[in-house]
């Protein structure tokens, strides 16, 4: 019981959050809990045989209650403060906060401003046009209609919860068609430094291939997925692709990859690991900094380190702890951002599947493409039942696309930071590797957009009830915990 202990603690830690983000617990329960698990905690020193019992539904029944507590120290809904603001046409000053989003038709700020409600800082999403000169760390001056955001309905019928969505960052209120003027420069700082590298890598990928490749270029390197079309994006979404349009861990971990294996060649794997993580920290603050990209590149690294040590106890450790402290920073992220449930689960199922899926294929000698299919095979079964939950999407190609494409994911990276590098010295020399980079990125594009035509590539469920996804995550715990005891013994009986 006690090598499990740690991850039954934060179980009970995450099951308080989740009752607090939809329930709220009134301070006198909480009070009560409080009480009966501090009185089980001293009741240990009295009933002695009962000790690890009493003990232990003591500390669950405090962890409960902290992740309640913590969850309710948030904000979640608009204050009432800000319920007097909508409607009304404002003007106001705020710094951005936050990378600019920038789209097709609009771009997007979080704006935090200090002047619209005296004593309160106030954080909005700003959309303004989408030519406007404008960066992170600029203070405007902003001047529009104040309104609330509102919940709206996915091509498949799901709701999408908007409004937690925002809030979760402390965005409560927007302003949809906003007039900015730039009033200040915040001066340089690594952050701005980096983002604008980032820009002028975009600006050079932008000059060196045309669109749409050289906007899903951003999208794989970058993380820049907002200026895909509707169509595209609905094809990655088909065949199960999207992920490698955002900022998932998969692309952090091919960033971290690299710089791992140029170092490990003359230095030591440890070694060559910190620089791996070095160069994730500074790959996420280079693509925004934001809660998804720091769950991105923490969930990454732990991924990298799984497979590089084969310590899945440990690294299984490190996940929930990671978890933890960044649930303790935002506990609003566990119930209300799909990003992070999606990350947490398919790492997971990174550590605990893919290893059982490559003892399955020991009969595929290509090491890389082993490894590719039982990864790929690994995250998508760990991720299935929160997609059919969520989205209401299951596409029935999934396995086959990712196959095929995953394998040039890195080569199209790699050449569009080589693009980036030598168009900054002259964008002459980057014109013949961008037509390369064309013909592979077009590639790409064809086989996912080819797939996504194909009839039932994806199918559709309107209504997944929570329930059944809860079964079939128990059905999979069962079958990972029934298989790695057949290990063990398997182990043992060699051994013997």
């Amino acid at each position: 019981m006690q090598r499990y202990l740690l991850f039954i603690v934060m179980l009970a830690f995450g099951i308080g959050i989740l009752t607090a983000s939809y329930v709220p617990i009134p301070i006198n329960i909480l009070c009560i809990f409080i009480g009966i698990g501090v009185l089980l905690f001293f009741l240990q020193f009295v009933f002695q045989k009962r000790k690890n019992i009493f003990l232990l539904i003591s500390i669950l029944l405090l962890a409960f209650t902290i992740g309640i507590v913590r969850t309710q120290f948030a904000i979640i809904g608009i204050p009432p403060y800000l319920e007097e603001l909508v409607g009304d046409n404002v003007s106001f000053t705020g710094e951005i906060i936050a990378k600019p989003d920038v789209r097709e038709s609009s771009t997007r700020l979080i704006v935090e401003s200090t002047n619209l409600v005296p004593d309160e800082k106030v954080r909005l999403l700003v959309v303004v046009g989408p030519y406007e000169n404008i960066s992170y760390g600029d203070t405007l001056k902003v001047t529009g209609i104040v309104e609330t955001p509102e919940n709206f309905q996915t091509d498949q019928g799901k709701e999408f919860d908007y409004v937690s969505y925002l809030g979760k960052d402390d965005v409560y209120l927007i302003v949809p068609k906003a007039k900015a003027s730039v009033i200040d420069t915040r001066p340089r700082s690594l952050l701005k430094m980096l983002y604008n590298i980032t820009d002028r890598f975009s600006n050079v990928i932008s000059d060196a291939v045309p669109a749409p490749e050289s906007t899903f270029e951003q999208g794989i390197l970058l993380g820049a997925k907002s200026g895909l079309s509707q169509e595209l994006r609905n094809a990655f979404i088909t065949t199960s692709t999207i992920h490698i349009v955002a900022l998932s861990g998969y692309n952090v971990s091919i960033v971290a990859r690299a710089i791992e294996n140029i170092f490990s060649s003359f230095l030591s794997q440890t070694f060559a690991l910190s620089l791996g993580g070095l160069g994730i920290v500074l790959f996420v603050l280079a693509t925004g900094a934001q809660a998804t990209a720091i769950r991105a590149g923490v969930m990454a690294l732990l991924a990298i380190i799984a497979k590089r040590t084969g310590r899945t106890y440990m690294i299984t450790r490190a996940l929930f702890i990671a978890g933890a402290l960044m649930l303790l920073w935002n506990p609003k992220l566990l119930a209300f951002d799909v990003s992070f449930q999606l990350s947490f689960i398919a790492t997971a199922g990174i550590i605990w599947i893919t290893p059982i899926l490559l003892q399955k294929l020991s009969w595929i000698r290509i090491l890389w493409f082993k490894d590719i299919i039982a990864t790929t095979i690994g995250a998508q079964i760990a991720v299935a039942p929160l997609i059919l939950y969520k989205m209401g999407t299951f596409s029935l190609i999934a396995l086959p696309v990712n196959i095929i494409i995953l394998p040039f994911i890195p080569i199209a990276m790699l050449l569009g930071f080589f693009i980036g590098v030598i168009g900054l010295a002259s964008p002459v020399l980057a014109m013949p590797f961008g037509y390369l980079l064309y013909l592979l990125l077009h590639s790409i594009l064809f086989i996912v957009v080819t797939a996504s035509h194909i009839p039932f590539a994806m199918v559709v469920v309107s209504h997944f009830p929570f329930i059944l996804a809860l079964i079939l995550y128990l059905a999979l715990l069962y079958w990972l915990y029934r298989t790695h005891r057949n290990r063990s013994n398997e182990i043992k009986d060699t051994a013997f």
